[in-house]
């Protein structure tokens, strides 16, 4: 089935990631539907759900608990006997029309019994959601709405135990404000965006790493010997074995293990060690961050690369692949886009896109913002406008989930 499939974070006060939460869409719904976020069109199964049991829970999750939105349909297929899921890692979603009829009610408490969670979205306390209530674990609520705070504090009244989520934080500063909120999840487009002032003093160990970044991805191709580069690397053991971890993975696919970074060199060529050198270097830099961090910018770069030619730009997939590397570094050094390329120097065409929003680069990277945040409208006149289809930004997206798992069987040995 052709689909639109993304999981996004959801982070306690402390900016660790808790769980995650899957948002799909089906990719044949015309534009004015995306906004059913979950694609619930009465079907008797469920393609995100297809989808991680295809896949595995890991690439989208990192083996955290997984939000998934549930219908009445899928109740009554008993959905569970063949989700591949551990239902203690399964968390149900029922949303606001969720009919209460004892037949339904009665499926959610046997789900219950088996291990599963249960999430209300969006939904009002009342005499006639108290059953609903009784079974929640988490109760979701959207900071854009206008009486969100009144309906939170409703629900927390009558339901103390069950988790709060916080949805639709925007800002880094409109969490702060509200992250203190006792036995609370937070989701939003604020852990990808910097702080609005504030420099951070670089660290030594970070400045290093940014001086090998910027000599291998600046717009002067690099012309060192092996051992040079190989010098560079081995200064700092960390990066050297973030490094060996990624090319020994499965996403790279070698059949000798190699143990060296000068054989990784001889072996890879010094076109694709300078890529891995950027990947490894990129992800060191957000080794004190949250862990979400690390792997959105690595699915970023492989979700840029491969939309390479859909954009016409495919000599210039190398290229993607760092500006997705590189589209966190504000956050990672906590000052604004500008100042923090500055510490790399990227070639022109990264910096317009990563810190002016322009040019033919930025028009891969709005897509990916869009996707990776399920803003299925969006998303959706993007593909108009460059006659995308839906297949390409479905395998594209896919690889990149695929790879990422392959690196992630490496560095989990």
């Amino acid at each position: 089935m052709k689909l639109f499939i993304v999981a996004v974070p959801l982070f306690d006060e402390n900016m660790e990631v808790k769980a995650y939460s899957l948002k799909y869409l089906r990719g044949d719904l015309p534009l004015g539907t995306a906004r059913t976020t979950a694609g619930l069109d009465g079907a008797m199964f469920s393609p995100g759900i297809d989808i991680l049991n295809t896949v595995g829970l890991k690439p989208f999750t990192n083996g955290k608990k997984i939000f998934v939105p549930i219908n009445q349909y899928l109740l009554l297929a008993n959905f569970a006997d063949d989700c591949s899921i551990a239902p203690e890692l399964m968390v149900c979603v029922l949303s606001k029309d969720f009919p209460l009829e004892p037949q339904y009610l009665l499926k959610c408490m046997e789900m219950k019994q088996r291990g599963f969670s249960f999430a209300l979205d969006d939904i009002e306390y009342s005499l006639k959601t108290t059953v609903l209530f009784d079974l929640a674990d988490y109760v979701i609520y959207y900071t854009d709405t206008k009486d969100f705070g009144e309906k939170m504090l409703e629900a927390r009244t009558k339901k103390p135990t069950a988790v709060t989520i916080l949805a639709n934080i925007e800002s880094q500063e409109l969490f702060n404000k509200i992250k203190g909120v006792p036995n609370a999840l937070f989701a939003g487009k604020f852990y990808s965006r910097p702080l609005s002032t504030g420099v951070k003093t670089i660290s030594p160990l970070k400045s290093n790493a940014l001086q090998l970044l910027k000599v291998m991805g600046s717009d002067e191709e690099p012309d060192f010997a092996v051992p040079e580069i190989a010098g560079h690397i081995q200064k700092d053991a960390a990066l050297s074995i973030a490094l060996l971890r990624f090319i020994n993975s499965p996403a790279i696919g070698l059949k000798r293990r190699i143990n060296s970074i000068n054989h990784a060199i001889t072996m890879l060529g010094l076109k694709q060690t300078r890529k891995w050198v950027m990947a490894a270097v990129a992800t060191y830099l957000a080794f004190d961050e949250p862990n979400e961090l690390t792997r959105l910018i690595l699915l970023r770069a492989k979700f840029a690369e491969n939309l390479a030619g859909a954009f016409q730009l495919t000599p210039q997939s190398s290229d993607l692949f760092l500006m997705g590397l590189l589209s966190l570094l504000d956050v990672v050094l906590e000052m604004p886009m500008a100042e923090a390329l500055q510490q790399v120097s990227p070639k022109q065409t990264i910096y317009e896109a990563l810190a002016n929003r322009q040019g033919d680069f930025y028009k891969v990277l709005d897509l990916i913002y869009s996707y990776e945040f399920a803003d299925w409208e969006k998303v959706s006149r993007i593909m108009i406008v460059h006659s995308l289809s839906v297949d390409v930004i479905q395998e594209a997206f896919m690889d990149a989930l695929l790879w990422y798992r392959d690196l992630l069987l490496e560095n989990a040995s």
